[in-house]
Parts: structure tokens; C-alpha cells; sequence
């Protein structure tokens, strides 16, 4: 019986092979041409990093996804403060932190409980009472997000003076008010696209839950990049629509996932 190898011999021996040349040309369009255009950051392929003289990204090495996810999740926060501004990311924090608060508490394990009833139904052929489930439980959730965005929308200007500092500027509140704003709609879609995933997680069909995942973060990111970018670079426009269009992202994604699923 052979002897199972580790994670690191498995590493040592993985033979790497450069990403293809389309999807090179894709990031060092968008990194080179768009982004990152008045940085003139140097773009280039090569086989081997050791082959590398000075400090370098890896992208993705084309056999695995953890590397490309672990770069995103590490770089397009920089890229969205380049294209932002570090001034006016701060306002991106604020609608994400009350998004994040009013979302665990809209959902609050309830796709989990639609998961285990569908399931419990399902598997004894209790069809009728799985789609029953299924009306009620998306029911339930589009009451809570709608409750959650108009929460959000009558309250925007006080969740605004709140969150910022005494002493702040107009400016400032009137801007935190738009991004509780752009944020609340994603308050009504995201409940909603969790029900879903919830009934179909009791159904045991995983490839449309993990699906909808997937697609729903590749949206956001790629709008989240490309509608602020095409704003501030293309349209000239201020760099405070970056941040707009980067919170209402979570919106756009949602809506897309939706759609899918």
C-alpha cells in the first residue's frame, strides 16, 4: 500500500501552467489600461516565478482557484481605494457595517430552518407540503427584507448623523444618507436569494446553491471594478460615484443570483 503523500509533497511535485493568454489579456487590459492607468504598472507573463527580479503578484496558477481567490480578496480593496479615493472608501465601511448588522438579523438562520423542513418533506414525497414550505418561507423573507429597506430608507439621514462623529460636515452626512440608501435595496434582494438557497439546499440540488455563490460575488466584484473605473476614469466624474456604484453592487449581484437561480 502506497504511503498517502502531504499537502506539501503534493505542492513540491504540481507542475504550473501559465495562465491562458485570453484571460492574461483580459487583466492587463483592465489592470494596465483602465485601472491602474496613471500607476503605468508593468504587466507580464512568465513560467517560473523565481524567473521574477523584483516583487510580483501571482494571479492564479490555472490548476487551482484558492490562489486567484486569495489575490482578489487581497487586492481589489486597494484597487477600489485607487479608484475611490482613501478619503471617500470610509463610506463604503459605514453602509457595509450596517448592512451586514440588519442582514444577520433579517435572515437569522432561517434559510437553515427552510433547508431542514424542504429536506424533511422532500425526502418522504411530501411534495405538496415542500412547495408549501417554499411559498411561505419566500413569503416570510421578502416581508423581512421589504422591513429591512424601508428601515434603512426612513431612517438613512439618522443612521447617517450616527454612525459619523459629532462635528461633521454636511457634506459627510449628506453623503453616509446616500450610501444607506444605494444599501437598502440589497436589504430586500439578498433575504429573498437566501430563501431560495435555502429551499435547494433541502432539495439536495447544491450545484444551484454553490452556483448562485459564485456568481453572485463575480458581479459584484466585477462591477464593484468596472462601473466605478468607467465613472472616474472614462466619464471623469467625482470620486465619490465609485463608492456609490461600488455600494449598490451587493444590489446588482443579488438581482443577477436571482436571476439564475
Amino acid at each position: 500500500m502506497s504511503k498517502k503523500k502531504s499537502i506539501s509533497e503534493k505542492l513540491t511535485k504540481r507542475k504550473y501552467r501559465p495562465a491562458p493568454r485570453m484571460i492574461a489579456w483580459i487583466y492587463k487590459t483592465i489592470m494596465v489600461n483602465i485601472i491602474g492607468r496613471k500607476y503605468k504598472p508593468n504587466f507580464h507573463i512568465i513560467d517560473n516565478v523565481n524567473d521574477c527580479d523584483g516583487p510580483c503578484f501571482v494571479i492564479f496558477n490555472h490548476l487551482s482557484r484558492i490562489d486567484h481567490m486569495y489575490v482578489c480578496g487581497a487586492t481589489y480593496p486597494r484597487i477600489t481605494n485607487m479608484i475611490a479615493g482613501n478619503k471617500n472608501i470610509a463610506y463604503y465601511g459605514y453602509a457595509y457595517n450596517i448592512y451586514s448588522y440588519l442582514l444577520n438579523i433579517s435572515i437569522a438562520g432561517i434559510p437553515f430552518a427552510i433547508a431542514t423542513l424542504v429536506a424533511k418533506y422532500y425526502n418522504v414525497e411530501d411534495y405538496k407540503t415542500t412547495l408549501l414550505i417554499k411559498k411561505l418561507s419566500l413569503g416570510l423573507m421578502m416581508a423581512l427584507g421589504f422591513i429591512g429597506m424601508c428601515f434603512v430608507l426612513l431612517t438613512s439621514e439618522q443612521l447617517a448623523t450616527l454612525i459619523l462623529a459629532n462635528g461633521s460636515s454636511a457634506r459627510d452626512i449628506e453623503i453616509t444618507k446616500n450610501t444607506m440608501i444605494i444599501i437598502s435595496f440589497a436589504l430586500f434582494f439578498v433575504p429573498v436569494l437566501a430563501g431560495y438557497r435555502g429551499f435547494y439546499q433541502g432539495l439536495k440540488r447544491m450545484e444551484y446553491y454553490a452556483f448562485s455563490q459564485v456568481l453572485e460575488q463575480i458581479v459584484r466584484v466585477f462591477f464593484l471594478l468596472g462601473a466605478g473605473s468607467i465613472v472616474v476614469y472614462i466619464f471623469k466624474q467625482d470620486q465619490i460615484w465609485a463608492v456609490y456604484f461600488a455600494v449598490f453592487s451587493a444590489t446588482v449581484a443579488a438581482i443577477c443570483a436571482l436571476l439564475h437561480i
